[in-house]
This record gives structure tokens, C-alpha cells and sequence, in this order.
């Protein structure tokens, strides 16, 4: 009985994760501004899903990410995203003022130099532009 409860629990804990991540996309999409010229830069991109929905929300097939985990960055580029392999702990093999819109999701509290992370979404960003963070913190 007891491993019937933890399973439904665990179950929900799933199903609550899965939701608040796509209201999480949700959020993102619609925040999201740019052309189809756009040069976009998503870091840790994974495997370069919503890399993909950001790219067709704005129009732009100049997709870029940054993934440090080589199967995540495999998968990327078989979607045709054109991926760095870089520690976003560490300076960006990046030119500066290079990317019209960069995204960062769920990122940042996985790293432990923030503040170089920030100076180098600031450092490539094309001058003028405007960011959006957005942050998962967990009491785990």
C-alpha cells in the first residue's frame, strides 16, 4: 500500500513538473521578439527544442546554442542549430556584440560563476538589445 502512495506521488510530482515547464515555454514564446534575420544564441541549449520554437516564433533560421553535454549537442545540431561546445562557467568562444536575442533558460542557478555568465550574455548581446532571464530554484 505504502508503494502504491509513493508511486502516485511521485506520478504527480512528474505530472506538476511537466506542466509548470510548459507554462515555462509559454512564458518564454511569448516574451520573445526578433525577425527573420535574427541571430539567436540559446545557452544550454540541450537538445535544442525550444531553440527550435524560438526560431519559428521569430522567423529566423539563424539558430546558435551553447551545450556542454556532447549528446545534448549532437542532438542540437541534428535540428540544425550550429552549437558551440563551451563551459558557460568560463568566457564564450563568441564575438562580442554578435546575437540579436539570447536565451538562457532554467541556466544560471546551475552555475557557479554568475557573474561572468551575465557579463558574457551582456558582452555578445548586439548593443541595444534587451534580455529576460528566467531561473528554476528549487529548495533541493
Amino acid at each position: 500500500m505504502i508503494g502504491n502512495v509513493l508511486t502516485k506521488i511521485a506520478k504527480l510530482g512528474h505530472e506538476i513538473g511537466e506542466s509548470i515547464d510548459k507554462e515555462n515555454r509559454r512564458v518564454i514564446l511569448n516574451l520573445v521578439e526578433g525577425t527573420h534575420s535574427s541571430k539567436i544564441l540559446d545557452l544550454g541549449c540541450g537538445s535544442g527544442e525550444l531553440t527550435k520554437e524560438i526560431g519559428k516564433r521569430v522567423g529566423s533560421n539563424e539558430l546558435y546554442g551553447v551545450e556542454i553535454v556532447e549528446k545534448y549537442a549532437q542532438l542540437a545540431e541534428s535540428m540544425g542549430i550550429k552549437v558551440y561546445r563551451a563551459d558557460l562557467n568560463k568566457p564564450l568562444p563568441i564575438e562580442s556584440e554578435s546575437f540579436d536575442l539570447v536565451c538562457a533558460n532554467q541556466v544560471i542557478e546551475h552555475l557557479h560563476q554568475t557573474d561572468l555568465f551575465i557579463k558574457e550574455i551582456y558582452r555578445i548581446l548586439k548593443w541595444g538589445v534587451c534580455n529576460h532571464f528566467n531561473a528554476k530554484f528549487s529548495s533541493s
